[in-house]
Parts: C-alpha cells; structure tokens; sequence
C-alpha cells in the first residue's frame, strides 16, 4: 500500500486560469493527491462519492437548493505513479465562475469541519462494492477489470479493493479531506461564457440551461438537413412530440416551429 508518486515540482500556492468559451459557465477545483492503490486512495474514492451524484451533496446544494448550477459532483483520478481530486460545477445562464467555486470551497469545507455522516458513509461504501460486484458477473468485464488494475498497480490489487473500501472510517474520509485538498495544493480552472454577438431569441430566453442546450443541439442537426428532407424531418418531430414528456413539449414545439420557418424560406 505504499504510496508511489512522481517527483513533481510542488506547488507554492493556489493556481486560477480563467479564459472565456462558447459554453456555459464552469468551475473546476483539482488537487494533488496521491497514487492508485496508495494508503489514502479508498478514503479519496469514497469522498468523491459523497459528493457526486443526483443524491450527493454538491448536486443538492448547487442544483437543487442555490439553483446556480445544471450539474455538480466530484471525482478521484488515481493513476499508477500520482494522482488528482476533482469538484466541478457547470452553471446556469446567469452564474458567474467565481461564484461555482466559492459554493464547491463552501462544501469541502464543511467535511473538513465536520466529516460525513453515517448515513453517507454507508450508502457510498455499499454503491462502490455493489459496482465492484456487478463489474465480475461477465467475462468481458471481468477481462477489462484485471488490465485496469494491472496497468495502474498490478492485477492482484482488484483482491483487495472490496476491503480496501469497507475499511473506510468517517475519521480516513475526513483526514484525507484536511491532508490534500488545502489552498497551496489547488488549481482551479474557471470558464466564463463569451458574450454573444447576435441578440438571444426572446422566445429561447424563456428556457433554462440545459433546454437551451439541447434545442442547440437539435437545430444544429437540422441545419445539415437537405431542404428536400426537412418535410420528413417535421413528420418525425411531430410523432415523437405526441410521445414526449410534458416538461419536453415546450422545447420540441420551438424546433418544430424553427423547421417550419426554413421550410417556408
């Protein structure tokens, strides 16, 4: 379990670059850590967990509660000589960079203080070995499994891991949360959207993030559409908006509407 990390320059203090993009605004915290199978990595594993997902607590935070991001989580990314942890958020049409890696530093700090709670400790240690589990049931998998572990340790360490994470203590998961993730050990990287050139359509205000995202999308594809294909294309449209969802109804009447307009052009 010794831990086996390169020899890189280390950090004299917090690195921020900033640059602007043609997407949503975003922040993403990454640390130093340490490498696969290393003493700390099961308690860097189960911290990710606790924060990643729809019922962990960034997506609760930033998405459900403050509303100032469409998705928010975490991951450890061990590799065979070092290793990195991860907080990221994507925001909402209004949300600043600045403003995503305050709440994400807000939530690590609180572990810092206060740990985790039984419960999450739990429930992470079981979706982890229950995920181990599932990935053995099949001889691909299997297969893939052993060259995983074999390329970043050796293939004898997948023995182990099941332990490895139930040995896990609210005591590990906060100690590697005050050994790792401290300023001088950060880099943050913080995405601003460009401004448009071109006014935003009224009716496309009306959407949230991810909505307008996925409208882009469809239009983008039916951009490429011949104009002898497009009537095929509203047919299809208009067959899959009586199936969707209600909340779906909206954003499919915009593009059927935008396919009807080049249609009369």
């Amino acid at each position: 379990r010794r831990d086996v990390v390169t020899l890189a320059m280390p950090l004299l203090g917090a690195l921020i670059y900033r640059a602007e993009v043609d997407a949503p605004a975003s922040a993403e915290i990454r640390y130093r850590t340490t490498a696969f199978n290393g003493e700390d990595d099961p308690a860097l594993n189960v911290l990710a967990e606790v924060l990643s997902g729809k019922t962990g607590r960034l997506y609760k935070r930033m998405v459900l509660e403050d509303k100032i991001a469409t998705q928010a989580g975490a991951s450890a990314g061990s590799q065979k000589y070092d290793g990195s942890f991860s907080l990221f958020a994507e925001g909402v049409a209004d949300a600043s960079p600045d403003q995503l890696r305050s709440v994400l530093l807000e939530e690590l700090e609180k572990i810092k203080q206060d740990g985790i709670t039984d419960y999450e400790l739990e429930k992470v240690q079981n979706q982890l070995t229950a995920d181990m589990f599932r990935r053995l049931e099949d001889n691909f998998f299997l297969l893939i499994q052993l060259l995983f572990y074999d390329g970043l340790r050796d293939w004898q360490s997948m023995d182990t891991a099941f332990e490895r994470i139930r040995e896990v203590s609210k005591a590990d998961v906060k100690a590697v949360a005050e050994k790792y993730l401290v300023a001088d050990n950060r880099a943050s990287k913080l995405y601003t959207r460009k401004a448009s050139a071109e006014p935003e359509d009224p009716e496309l205000a009306a959407f949230d993030t991810q909505q307008k995202q996925i409208i882009q999308a469809m239009l983008g594809q039916m951009e490429q559409l011949p104009a002898e294909e497009i009537p095929q294309a509203l047919e299809q449209l208009q067959g899959f908006k009586s199936q969707a969802p209600e909340e779906a109804q909206a954003a499919l009447d915009y593009v059927i509407g935008k396919l009807e307009e080049r249609l009369a052009q």
